[in-house]
């Protein structure tokens, strides 16, 4: 499991990115009610103009994204810093936030190392202009005038003009650089990302553009910015609402058509606010009822009930309370989605039918090598100690008739433990694997074994599969056994064998053998 924040955590955030970015808008459309008056030199004097400029503010701080309301921010900075009669201090900080717009327009855009960049090197170059900077002793009064800066250290000309310079240059480069790099990414782009993301980046792109040339200020350049923000806000709004309808649609075909068991049930039970609501599926050919899991149910006599019927075939059954008027709820998509369903409780009953059988098999042919290793062991074994014991009592005795037959026995119980071992039904587990390793080519190290006995035919998976890789290991194993049926083989080879392997998926398992390592997970259930 990845860890991270939780859905709860983002929506918090989001509500108070959004709270915040609405205080921040209200207040500042106070202060262009007339609180004090408004510097029309250092804010938009057009009303057009203005009207954008709060549109595009508006888009901007109601956005979800941190970023995006900074930016917000930073776009109506200049009408806090006109504001006549204002603090000293809000003054001054929007005249430090105003030159800050592009480089966290840039980062919204793109958010990569060189906008990062971007914003540290613009904020640095702000903060060092408005400790030197005294607009009193320049011809232009566009910034912060007089004793309003309250960050000014020391009036020093002589090396504000080249921080000045050195700063719109640098916005100037980076807004060129978005441009491009932007251009480029639309470029490569293919059509689903230029349907998702074409119309917001590109029209980012020339605001991004007409906010570059920072140095300059003209009513039409005013404009110009103010509308293509206005635009660009208005386009993130558009792919969010776009976002939002294709992912309700999807989300809406999913619980539609179940994307998981139970999926139709509950979408039901959500829909009427019956909880008790049950839906199962009849299944022709066993003649039974099953729910969406292909488990076996049995429906109350009594009970309430609707039954869907298709082609004169009886589909599904649900039981709900007797005032539910459930055919109200069941569209042509509900219709299909149980159809959907009930196929796939089938399929899903065939496919345990299966594993069952498979099971039954592996079952009746361990019985069948039971019962011949038992018939070795009480026959021809038998026998052959009985010779033996003659042949031993024998006056003088035959050494090579006594060795032929001491072979042969070897040879007959060596087969008969090859058919069945029946060291693992009458010893267990632990100590089948350790007669494996103590007979073995290379070391074998039994690390963990459980204490309990697991079902029959797990242990002899497991047991089968430990002899094949003891067999064919070219250097030492280490053998851990879970309670689970969970099997881990450090060293091992890699097992080849299919009687194995699919003895293994025959029991419900799974099996991941590379060299090296063997693991293997077996249902004791």
């Amino acid at each position: 499991m990845v860890d991270g924040p939780s859905a709860c955590d983002n929506h918090r955030v989001s509500a108070a990115v959004v709270l915040i970015g609405m205080g921040y808008g209200l207040a500042t459309l106070i202060v262009l009610a007339g609180l004090g008056g408004l510097d029309t030199t250092l804010a938009w004097s057009s009303p057009a103009a203005l009207t954008l400029t709060v549109c595009a503010g508006a888009l901007l701080l109601l956005d979800r994204s941190p970023l995006a309301v900074v930016a917000g921010i930073c776009w109506l900075a200049p009408i806090w810093t006109g504001w006549v009669g204002g603090p000293d201090l809000v003054r001054s900080l929007g005249s430090l936030a105003a030159p800050l717009l592009l480089p966290f327009l840039a980062h919204l855009m793109l958010g990569d190392r060189i906008t990062r960049w971007g914003q540290a090197v613009t904020v640095a170059l702000t903060a060092a202009l408005v400790m030197v900077d005294d607009p009193l002793l320049r011809a232009e009064c566009r910034g912060m005038c007089g004793e309003n800066n309250v960050f000014l250290v020391v009036s020093w000309p002589e090396a504000a003009r080249p921080v000045e310079l050195a700063r719109s240059g640098f916005i100037v480069l980076l807004g060129l650089l978005v441009v491009v790099k932007t251009g480029r990414m639309l470029g490569r782009a293919g059509p689903v990302a230029l349907r998702h993301i074409g119309i917001e980046r590109a029209v980012g792109a020339l605001a991004v553009l007409a906010l570059s040339p920072s140095w300059l200020w003209s009513p039409a350049l005013q404009v110009a910015q103010a509308t293509a923000l206005t635009a660009f806000g208005a386009s993130r709004v558009w792919s969010r609402v776009v976002l939002a309808r294709r992912r309700s649609a999807a989300a809406r075909l999913v619980r539609g058509l179940g994307s998981e068991p139970g999926a139709v049930e509950a979408a039901l039970r959500r829909a009427t606010g019956d909880r008790t609501l049950t839906v199962s599926y009849w299944l022709p050919v066993s003649g039974h009822h099953v729910d969406s899991a292909g488990h076996r149910v049995t429906l109350p006599p009594d009970a309430p009930a609707t039954v869907i019927v298709r082609n004169g075939q009886q589909v599904a059954t649900m039981l709900h309370h007797p005032a539910l008027d459930l055919h109200a709820h069941l569209g042509a998509a509900a219709r299909l989605a149980i159809d959907n369903e009930r196929l796939r409780a089938e399929v899903l009953v065939q496919v345990e039918d299966l594993r069952q059988s498979q099971v039954r098999i592996v079952a009746a042919a361990d019985e069948a090598r039971r019962r011949l290793e038992r018939d070795l062991h009480d026959g021809a074994q038998q026998r052959l100690l009985a010779v033996l014991y003659e042949l031993q009592l024998a006056d003088p005795p035959d050494g090579e008739a006594l060795a032929q037959t001491r072979l042969a026995l070897a040879e007959l119980r060596q087969l008969a433990h090859g058919i069945f071992p029946v060291i693992l039904d009458e010893g267990g587990l632990e100590m089948a694997l350790w007669s494996l390793a103590d007979r073995a080519p290379h070391p074998v190290e039994i690390r963990a074994v459980p204490a309990v006995r697991l079902p029959p035919a797990v242990e002899r998976a497991i047991y089968l599969l430990v002899r094949q890789a003891a067999n064919d290991a070219k250097g030492p194993m280490e053998v851990s056994v879970g309670s689970d049926g969970t099997l881990v083989a450090k060293g091992a080879p890699v097992i080849s064998n299919r009687r194995i392997i699919d003895r293994v998926g025959a029991l419900g398992g799974t099996l991941c053998s590379e060299p090296g390592l063997l693991r293997a997970e077996i249902s004791c259930g």
